[in-house]
């Protein structure tokens, strides 16, 4: 009677072995495709907080050059600038445009460094009270936004966020803006 059993049941711990396999692989693709999302998600976060620091340090700069920010000399809608002549620092004394030129060519610099180069990255500087030959206004709105490239996946990257109306071939367009008041 013994031996009945015992041929009955031979084949039957193989397959439970088959099926903890094919579960226990089920379960390790679902963590590596939640590595691979978290990853992506942290580079988004990444180039986020760049951008926020960014931003502010370019505020901060334009805060600290007042004149030339109501001259204007700050709003800039093509990057990268040439560089200016002199480089300003302690050392030598500039003109309200020649330091506004030299922060934006070092600040863009900076934005190429943290977020990615010249063909991902790019950034506009705009004025919502411009008055006579480009000056803005004082208590206008000067608006700094930063657009980066980053890689998607395919469900995103039919979605058509940049405006374009075509497929970006897995690139999106991300965006950072912020403002405040001159």
């Amino acid at each position: 009677m013994t031996n009945k059993i015992f041929y009955k049941n031979k084949g039957f711990t193989l397959i439970e072995v088959l099926v903890a396999v094919v579960i226990l692989s089920i379960g390790l693709l679902g963590i590596a495709a939640l590595q691979t999302t978290s990853v992506k998600n942290v580079q988004t976060a990444n180039f986020r907080g760049q951008a926020t620091l960014l931003t502010d340090n370019l505020i901060d700069r334009m805060r600290a050059n007042r004149t030339g920010t109501i001259n204007g000399d700050y709003i800039e809608n093509s990057f990268p600038i040439s560089p200016s002549a002199p480089s300003c620092d302690e050392t030598l004394a500039c003109t309200t445009t020649q330091l506004a030129k030299d922060d934006l060519t070092k600040w863009y610099a900076n934005l190429e460094r943290s977020i990615g180069n010249s063909e991902t990255v790019s950034a506009k500087i705009t004025c919502d009270g411009v008055v006579g030959a480009g000056a803005c206004a004082v208590g206008s709105i000067i608006t700094i936004t930063i657009s980066w490239q980053e890689r998607v996946d395919k469900k995103e990257d039919d979605l058509d966020r940049d405006g374009t109306g075509i497929n970006n071939d897995g690139l999106t367009v991300k965006r950072y803006s912020t403002g405040f008041q001159l």
